[in-house]
């Protein structure tokens, strides 16, 4: 397959390296005296085509138009007789259009972004699933002054972000509402559970109970506390604890 991607000068850059290794043919055509692709409207795209590809248009298979343009394409696959479809609203993410060009239905009307949103999420996912399983180079990240272990869960600026759910008012809840809301949290795939403690209370006696109640449900994951009061944070400690939230001075 022959694809054809209309572009600006200022994206021209970028989309020339984004595409290089895509698994279809691609040919880059910047407008002329055009900078911004964004821009572009149907028409000049139609005059640039007839002008540099006139005789080229029976080995072009497909045109793709800047995901911003304001207008449909419907016009140019009329005139020009080549299916055209917005791309990318970033030019950066016209690789993974091009390598799933058979697999997704693009549109006259709608930049590709939504198309390809779920495949650019079981990327993110693949890729924060290798890394996290990568115990060699977590290792190695371990070693930094800014990277750090809260329980068995690594974190840091070299990490991925980290999800935390607070339990809200944790000593106020029942023993039933307690396991809900940390059993929910987990479910929705929060790293770590917080146990949210009363400001200017102390239920340092409740503490133990509140971790053991929890320890089962969070499994691996970190169970921190949040509480300034110096009582609750001693034994939370004691009773092992893995972090402690709001400290001052």
């Amino acid at each position: 397959m022959k694809v054809l991607i209309i572009t600006g000068n200022l994206a021209y850059p970028l989309i020339k390296n984004v595409v290089a290794n895509a698994n279809v043919e691609v040919i880059i055509h910047i407008a002329d005296n055009t900078q911004v692709a964004a821009f572009l409207t149907p028409r000049i795209i139609i005059d640039e085509i007839k002008t540099h590809f006139a005789n080229q248009l029976e080995e072009i298979d497909m045109i793709l138009v800047p995901g911003l343009i304001k207008k449909g394409t419907r016009e140019i696959t009329k005139e020009l007789g080549i299916p055209t479809f917005k791309g990318s609203t970033d030019g950066a993410d016209l690789a993974m259009v091009l390598n799933l060009i058979d697999q997704i239905e693009l549109s006259e009307d709608k930049p590709a972004d939504k198309l390809i949103e779920e495949e650019k999420r079981k990327e993110a996912l693949k890729f924060i699933n290798d890394f996290e399983n990568d115990e060699e180079t977590i290792k190695n990240l371990l070693k930094k002054p800014n990277n750090i272990m809260i329980g068995n869960l690594p974190v840091g600026e070299d990490f991925p972000m980290r999800v935390l759910s607070e339990i809200a008012n944790a000593p106020f809840l029942s023993k039933e509402a307690l396991i809900h809301k940390c059993q929910y949290f987990v479910d929705s795939g929060a790293d770590m559970i917080d146990i949210g403690m009363a400001a200017g209370e102390d239920f340092s006696d409740k503490v133990p109970e509140l971790i053991d109640t929890l320890r089962p449900i969070v499994g691996d994951r970190p169970l921190s506390i949040d509480t300034l009061n110096a009582k609750e944070i001693e034994v939370a400690v004691k009773h092992g604890i893995d972090l402690v939230l709001s400290l001052d001075l």
